[in-house]
């Protein structure tokens, strides 16, 4: 695909995402014909079909009947899968709380519910659900026990409970990511999960009470994904931050003590100018000058380095043993990389032998440089931005590598 092909579509992208919003996004409010499969598999992608058809009737797009007509199936289609999701995660949320686990709504269903004018504007592939850590292992258990399948066991025991970002299960053909942390690698290691949970505020789901995080701590995680978990960022994740800055409770204070508290704020200056670099919203937000100014030690920049390198899968491993407070724990977790359990090596089909030699060629192997995909300012962008130059992509990580550190936000969502 030409370059001018994928600016064309990445500029409609770009001014779905941030539809509603004022912007100096300018170009092309279509796409040609030739282009449109590229152009919807983009959209879904990102999970940004509701907003399409809202920039549609409000004229800010242009688009056919016929291309209307199927985005519209599509956009319902994905919308009773999201009730079936909101059914589901009632269910589930009541089985913990009759156990004594408390858990709470993330991402997509949470915001969907509580900071979008319509929720149909954002749609999301699961239920995720932050569990109280105590009671983690126990919740996987839980659901289990009443036919929920993991698609791989522990890596070894007790390993979900002390050192697993999350654990996704199906039930009933609906996939259940358990949280016990927010994110993988060293800033993981760092969030209060208790802390959060405690300030959790209720919410109505389906006419039931369930509880969503903080606005302070909602939007550190919406940054720490836009800013650490995702390179490059999900355009939906930057449209979640600018729908929770304009809710009337948003607290550019708040949202910068919570991040200072979790120790995630170069996440957070990362994810502001990224979201000023990529919708260029017209009016400053309210964390950019602060997102300017701010300059990471060099533990931070360090840390940072595990989620933007080209060698982030092995560096992140490496950042979090070192991140693990006690040396019993380190320990547990480097045995764990080195010595996965039998019955965790045989759902991967692999021996020792396979596993050990994986690791050291991976670990021998000089980090690629592919090519990804950026969201442009414009066709003559600097490189080196946030927007137009986001660090490469690693190679695929190896399975044990990815089951230890990998991060499934970009999945769901």
């Amino acid at each position: 695909m030409s370059v001018d092909v994928d600016l064309e579509i990445d500029t409609v992208v770009r001014r779905i995402t941030a539809h509603g919003f004022s912007t100096t996004i300018t170009g092309p409010r279509t796409v040609a014909l030739e282009t449109l499969a590229t152009f919807w598999e983009r959209v879904r992608s990102e999970r940004l079909d509701g907003l399409l058809l809202e920039a549609w009737r409000d004229g800010a797009i242009e688009l056919t009947d016929n291309q209307v007509a199927g985005f519209g199936r599509t956009h319902r289609n994905e919308m009773e899968q999201a009730l079936r999701l909101e059914r589901a995660a009632l269910d589930v949320v009541g089985m913990l709380a009759d156990l004594g686990i408390d858990s709470v709504v993330l991402k997509g269903m949470a915001l969907a519910n509580t900071v979008y004018a319509d929720a149909g504007w954002r749609s999301f592939g699961d239920v995720d659900l932050l569990l109280d850590p105590e009671g983690f292992a126990a919740g996987i258990d839980a659901l289990v026990a009443v036919g929920a399948r993991r698609d791989l066991p522990e890596v070894r025991p007790g390993f979900d409970a002390r050192f697993a970002k999350d654990v996704p299960v199906v039930l009933d053909a609906m996939t259940i990511d358990l949280h016990r942390t927010l994110i993988r690698g060293p800033f993981g290691e760092r969030i209060p999960v208790p802390t959060l949970l405690a300030a959790s505020r209720p919410a109505e789901l389906g006419g039931r009470r369930m509880r969503v995080l903080a606005p302070a701590d909602a939007y550190v995680f919406a940054a720490l994904t836009a800013g650490a978990a995702d390179v490059p960022a999900r355009l939906i994740t930057l449209r979640d931050l600018l729908e929770l800055e304009r809710a009337p409770d948003f607290d550019p204070d708040a949202v910068r003590h919570a991040a200072a508290f979790w120790r995630v704020e170069p996440a957070l200056a990362r994810a502001v100018r990224g979201l000023d670099e990529v919708l260029r919203p017209d009016q400053p937000l309210a964390l950019l000058a602060w997102a300017r100014r701010f300059a990471p030690g060099r533990i931070d920049r360090f840390y940072m380095s595990c989620y933007t390198s080209p060698a982030r899968s092995y560096r992140s491993t490496l950042a979090t043993v070192l991140a693990i407070p006690t040396w019993s724990d380190r320990a547990r977790f480097t045995r764990a990389l080195l010595v996965p359990q039998r019955s965790y090596r045989q759902a991967r089909g692999w021996s020792l032998g396979d596993h050990v030699r994986r690791g050291f060629s991976k670990l021998g192997r000089k980090a690629a440089t592919p090519t990804v995909r950026t969201h442009r300012r414009d066709a003559a962008a600097p490189a080196g931005q946030f927007a137009s130059g986001h660090p490469p992509l690693s190679d695929p990580p190896p399975p044990l590598a990815a089951e230890l550190g990998g991060d499934s936000s970009a999945g769901g969502d």
